[in-house]
């Protein structure tokens, strides 16, 4: 695929994933930086905007990621997808627009088009946080040479 311009990632993506968008029963949303992205209704509705709302708040990661989950969700975007590596899912604390908080999950996936490395992400509320991994299993991931893997709480993370 030939480069696309900046500004039109995303209008591409969301045409060509609308079906996604539609049916999928989690939120669903592209992103590509703080100014170019676009989600679905059920992604609004669960940070409590309106797609328009949601598609041109700034600061992402400021506005509806709680401040102790940020650098965990920072390192895989910039681990995972710019670096067009694999899907990770993990979880976080999300923050809705009137500053409730609220347990999801989230698979980042990193695609890769126009020449450019874009977020796709799938998101569902979940009660409670999962529980660390029992002492073997996070042997198994170190005689893996994965050290670097883990960013979130232990054992989010598929095998790729």
């Amino acid at each position: 695929m030939k480069n696309v311009e900046h500004d039109e990632v995303i209008p591409a993506l969301a045409e060509q994933l609308r079906p996604v968008f539609e049916a999928s029963p989690d939120g669903v949303y592209v992103w590509l930086d703080e100014h170019h992205s676009i989600c679905n209704e059920k992604l609004a509705a669960i940070f409590g905007t309106t797609v328009e709302e949601w598609s041109n708040t700034p600061g992402f990661l400021d506005t509806f990621v709680h401040q102790e989950d940020r650098g965990m969700f920072s390192w895989n975007y910039w681990n995972r997808v710019q670096a067009l590596a694999y899907p990770v899912t993990f979880r976080f604390r999300g923050v809705r627009r009137d500053g409730s908080t609220f347990d999801a999950e989230t698979d980042m996936i990193p695609l890769s088009y126009g020449g450019r490395s874009v977020a796709y992400h799938f998101v569902r509320r979940v009660g409670g946080r999962r529980p660390k991994l029992p002492d073997a299993a996070a042997e198994g991931e170190q005689r893996r040479g994965d050290r670097d893997r883990p960013q979130g709480e232990n054992g989010n993370e598929r095998d790729p």
